[in-house]
């Protein structure tokens, strides 16, 4: 897992993960691991990014892969 910094805004942070396959990511999602990190940051996250995260649990939003 990656995490860079803005350079214009210092509050600002994205992270990305570099996976073999997609089957590794379904796996980690699948793990349970993905949603205890995300309730571990989710105070951190501005309130419009974690209404955001709720709406796409909702949907069943899946991670986006170079195959998408």
């Amino acid at each position: 897992m990656q995490l860079a910094q803005s350079m214009e805004n210092p509050d600002e942070f994205i992270s990305f993960t570099v996976w073999e396959s997609r089957r590794d990511v379904e796996r980690y999602e699948e793990s349970g691991h993905f949603a205890r990190l995300r309730d571990l940051l989710r105070p951190t996250l501005s309130t419009l990014y974690q209404w955001k995260m709720d709406q796409e649990a909702e949907r069943g939003a899946q991670a986006h892969t170079s195959e998408d």
